[in-house]
């Protein structure tokens, strides 16, 4: 009898793609896709609550901000974030840039100096929300404030830069909270966070 031995298939390494490629396609795509160090990920869309929460924080920073006439904007989930020591772009869920926004050479879809930047993280999101994606996000030289929205129950954390390697973080849970957002000095109210949700 004879025998015979077939190799199993071997997978592909995943093409690596240059920063120019992963832009060029990024203008012409229908879905969001961020870029590690030469890897294109799709993103996944948002749930309605993620959305609506995401929705209310771009809404009641702004307000916050408009009403102590800042030097700052608020910006959607639609600007990419360029970080420049990992090599990475992503999508927060929303920023503000204070003073002159900075864009990568001269592109207005990818911002350099964000101040502070929302996350809403979801069951699947929040271990890398708060530990590898906090750390790139640690090393933009005008990152100072980090606004992590639960989307599961009222909570909300917002991590402030003190000096090198140490942020403060305070948590905020019940809906009649102010939260501080230190970097921009302004407060908003978490109820108004979570307007139209119920857990």
């Amino acid at each position: 009898m004879e025998l015979t031995h077939t190799m199993p298939d071997i997978a592909e390494e995943p093409r690596l793609y240059t920063v120019e490629e992963y832009l060029a396609m990024e203008e012409l795509a229908e879905e969001k896709h961020e870029y590690d160090n030469g890897k294109i990920n799709t993103m996944a869309g948002g749930t309605y609550t993620h959305n609506l929460i995401s929705a209310n924080c771009i809404r009641e920073v702004s307000k916050a901000l408009r009403s102590q006439n800042k030097p700052c904007v608020t910006i959607s989930s639609d600007m990419k974030i360029y970080i420049a020591e990992q090599s990475k772009y992503f999508y927060a869920d929303g920023s503000v840039v204070c003073g002159k926004p900075q864009f990568q050479a001269n592109r207005e879809d990818v911002l350099e100096n964000p101040t502070l930047i929302i996350e809403v993280a979801s069951d699947s999101t929040e271990l890398f929300d708060r530990t590898t994606k906090f750390s790139w996000y640690s090393t933009i030289p005008s990152f100072k404030e980090y606004v992590l929205v639960s989307q599961k129950e009222y909570h909300v954390e917002v991590w402030t830069f003190v000096a090198e390697n140490i942020w403060e973080v305070r948590i905020y849970k019940n809906l009649s909270d102010k939260v501080l957002l230190k970097t921009i000095d302004c407060e908003i109210n978490l109820g108004e966070l979570y307007s139209g949700i119920t857990f």
